[in-house]
């Protein structure tokens, strides 16, 4: 069936559909005009993930337990301990409001230092309340999202940490294997091939996220910016391998 009617059975968007698509959840089969196929398993299975994601349970731990990397009840215990730490935030939090508003509290006359001290005493004694931390977290997150197109339309990260990583990794020690080849095999040199990209990735994070801010008063120079040094990024990788291939086969 058609992403349409997908989209009216599940009574999601089609871009939530598409999101655990991209997240490899499901691959759908395309028929002879390349139009996505989705079957009663894809149906299940998209009825599954959005079971765990109503549960609280993150994306990355649904892959892993639709990998069979933990099983569901591994993935169930942590998301237990992170929903008390939640509710225990949320109890903290809904004790407040109510005592406000019972006591008619207005922006106007709030007192602010009274409410200031007694938080700081409730959370002395172990009383939970939302984490402000959270907010510079989500913010950092955004900036290096945004900064790096890291990103999807849910504004989750299209990568994990650890995938991250490792694309990064192997994208150092393909280069360095390439310049390896291209002088004679030695270790040394490959060291010295896998710091190009590294530098690169190093010198595009330096220049990237300043560009964040200058976005904001100059959304022009900051694009330019930011094109250029994606270019010059896949330029030498490019360079690096035509030379490579060149001098092997030369």
């Amino acid at each position: 069936m058609k992403i349409n009617e997908v989209e009216k059975i599940l009574g999601v968007p089609k871009a939530t559909i598409r999101f655990y698509e991209k997240e490899g959840f499901l691959m759908p089969l395309r028929n002879e005009k390349a139009y996505r196929e989705y079957s009663e398993e894809d149906i299940e299975l998209i009825k599954k993930v959005i079971v765990f994601r109503k549960i609280g349970m993150p994306v990355e731990d649904i892959r892993l337990v639709l990998d069979k990397k933990i099983s569901l009840q591994e993935a169930l215990s942590k998301n237990i301990l992170s929903l008390n730490e939640k509710m225990k935030e949320l109890e903290g939090a809904l004790k407040l409001c109510v005592m406000l508003q019972e006591k008619d509290a207005e922006n106007d006359s709030f007192d602010t230092g009274y409410y200031w001290e007694m938080i700081h005493n409730e959370e002395t004694a172990g009383e939970k309340f939302f984490a402000v931390i959270n907010d510079v977290i989500s913010f950092e997150k955004q900036v290096i999202g945004d900064r790096f197109d890291l990103l999807d339309e849910n504004g989750e990260m299209k990568y994990s940490v650890p995938d991250s990583i490792m694309i990064a990794g192997i994208t150092c020690v393909i280069c360095g294997l390439l310049w390896s080849m291209m002088n004679g095999m030695k270790w040394d040199t490959f060291l010295q091939g896998m710091m190009f990209p590294f530098a690169l990735i190093i010198i595009y994070s330096a220049i990237g996220l300043p560009l964040f801010f200058i976005k904001g008063k100059d959304k022009r120079t900051a694009r330019t910016v930011r094109i250029i040094c994606r270019n010059i990024f896949i330029v030498v990788c490019i360079a690096i391998v035509v030379v490579t291939i060149i001098s092997y086969f030369g």
